[in-house]
């Protein structure tokens, strides 16, 4: 948990291969309202957060503060390729529960 409250909002988790390894270097992909122009969304890796879990942690900001808003996160490969269905996350308005924890579990080869 983290001490931001009502000033912080985000989503994060870790990325796991066919044998229960973190696996680093792919992309998460975040979007819902105010990430990115146009509803691009924001990007973030595998690895680049180990607060979450070492090697394959990772964290996205979605918000200065908490609200209700609905976001979809998706992985990809490091190539760029889609290889999860969107989760969809929605939060709850409650400074409390400002974080939402989303791991990826690869099922089958690429």
């Amino acid at each position: 948990a983290n001490t931001a409250g009502c000033a912080w909002q985000g989503i994060g988790g870790q990325v796991f291969g066919l044998n229960g390894q973190g696996l680093t270097g792919y992309s998460i992909r975040v979007t819902g309202p105010g990430l990115g122009d146009g509803g691009a969304g924001i990007v973030v890796a595998s690895g680049s957060n180990t607060l979450y879990g070492s090697p394959s942690g990772w964290e996205a900001f979605v918000s200065g503060q908490t609200n209700n808003n609905t976001y979809f996160v998706e992985l990809l490969t490091p190539s760029g390729t889609v290889v999860s269905p969107a989760v969809q996350v929605t939060f709850p308005n409650n400074c409390a529960q400002n974080l939402a924890l989303v791991n990826f579990v690869q099922l089958r080869p690429f």
